[in-house]
């Protein structure tokens, strides 16, 4: 689902998607802070990650930042 879908579904009061929403948030979240810190490469990144984010499931490892580049990071 894009994340305008999962909106739209928990707007509408479907509750299944309780879990999906809070990866997403939990993502936007990590990306948020990561911009704070971030040199403009960096940042690129980070844009380009909440772009996936759109396309992408939630649970695959496609749209997860690199262990090495969060930990880089800070």
């Amino acid at each position: 689902m894009t994340i305008r879908e999962l909106y739209d579904a928990l707007q509408g009061g479907d509750l299944s998607v309780v879990s999906e929403v809070a990866d997403v948030l939990g993502e936007l979240a990590d990306v948020i802070d990561m911009l704070k810190e971030a040199n403009w490469l960096e940042q690129r990144e980070a844009i380009e990650h909440v772009k996936q984010l759109d396309f992408c499931n939630y649970y695959s490892s496609e749209v997860k930042f690199p262990a090495e580049s969060y930990h880089m990071w800070f």
